[in-house]
């Protein structure tokens, strides 16, 4: 359990230490430090560094297995999956390890003030990019006028490209404000947004001080993507679900086949959509609710911490979700293990190409000279 040791300390001047780096412009920290025991640390940090291990390795498997699947690559949909990864890497690759530091540090930042608002700026940042894909998933799939999602052609390519490329330009727009100064409920001086947090235990943006912006940031970055993509994917299960009507049961055709794979499809999206909002809904409703005035415990360590430890945990979960829904990608995963593992071994055993070679073996056609043993 964390302790209280030192009263709130606000710093108005130059040159002073705190929070483990040099202060060197007028900033106002009204949080307090804390002291762990050593169990603590030496838990949280292990269950911090082993989610930071495997969601980084979980994301990086995801990009590898769409770069190298042909199955994968040919449905547009998993370009905005390896962009949903990207975003996730970032916090498993960042923000989870400066967390680390963080407790290790006695929930001290020990990264020099610029480094911490970089992480600062990176978790919101990535959140709202994911959100953003989201939502561009769900309408890409609404816009397919084929289940065989038939957009393959060049222009459909590009414009897929364009809204990978949107999503973060847009989500980088909706985040920029962080780096200027607004004028906090306690102080009419103009202060940064971005600064270390200690109630969450993590580089972040003042969602608590700030007036109006957090409410914006959350209704436009979050609540506006969600509601959209509920209703594209109320038409895509209600049209999907009128086709199915219309087929037989046991219906081996194309269509039926094509039918079976576009809804196990929108099954898959749904649950890393819902399991997204069960991750980040509590901590956008506590900073609503804080800004009007209606809930005000996000000072409180116990409650902020959890929070938003959940949201950065969900950057977790998508490799898992792929793996138990996709066969593709599960071959991805393995690939990328052994071509990790060939790396390390200097490609001794050759791990990879064996693999490759059995998959091929498995699904090849048979000659004809094996067709004729086989029929007699």
């Amino acid at each position: 359990m964390a302790t209280y040791t030192t009263q709130p300390s606000y710093i108005n001047e130059t040159n002073v230490t705190t929070y483990g780096y040099n202060v060197t412009s007028t900033m106002n920290f009204t949080e307090t430090t804390y002291s762990y025991s050593l169990a603590y640390k030496v838990g949280v940090s292990f269950v911090l560094t082993l989610i930071a291990v495997v969601g980084t390795l979980g994301n990086i498997c995801i990009i590898y297995a769409v770069c190298t699947q042909k199955k994968l690559r040919r449905l547009k949909t998993n370009y905005f999956v390896c962009n949903l990864a990207l975003a996730d890497l970032t916090v498993t690759s960042v923000v989870i390890p400066s967390t680390v530091a963080n407790v290790i540090n006695n929930n001290v930042s020990p990264l020099p003030v610029g480094a911490c608002m970089f992480v600062g700026f990176i978790m919101p940042l990535s959140c709202v990019a994911s959100m953003q894909n989201l939502m561009l998933i769900s309408t890409q799939r609404l816009s397919a006028t084929e289940v065989t999602d038939s957009n393959r052609n060049t222009s459909e390519a590009i414009k897929t490209w364009a809204l990978v490329v949107f999503a973060w330009v847009w989500s980088t727009m909706l985040v920029l404000p962080l780096t200027t100064s607004f004028p906090t409920l306690t102080n009419t001086t103009a202060t940064n947004m971005l600064k270390y947090d200690a109630a969450a235990g993590m580089c972040a943006w003042d969602d608590v001080n700030v007036p109006r912006y957090p409410v914006a940031l959350v209704v436009l970055a979050y609540f506006v993507p969600v509601i959209v993509s509920s209703f594209c994917y109320y038409i895509l299960f209600t049209r999907v679900k009128r086709k199915g009507n219309k087929m037989s049961i046991r219906s081996q055709s194309v269509s039926a086949q094509l039918q079976r794979r576009e809804h196990r499809l929108l099954k898959t999206i749904l649950i890393v959509l819902i399991v997204f909002l069960m991750s980040w809904t509590p901590y956008c409703f506590a900073v609503i609710m804080n800004n009007f005035g209606v809930w005000n415990n996000l000072r409180d360590p116990a409650v902020k911490r959890p929070l938003a430890w959940l949201g950065m945990f969900n950057s977790t979960f998508n490799s898992f979700i792929y793996g138990w829904r996709n066969a593709s990608f599960r071959q991805g995963y393995a690939l990328c293990g052994l071509r990790l593992l060939d790396g390390i071994t200097s490609n001794r055993y050759r791990l990879t190409s064996n693999y490759t070679q059995r998959k091929k073996a498995k699904y090849r056609r048979p000659t004809q000279t094996e067709t004729t043993i086989t029929t007699h």
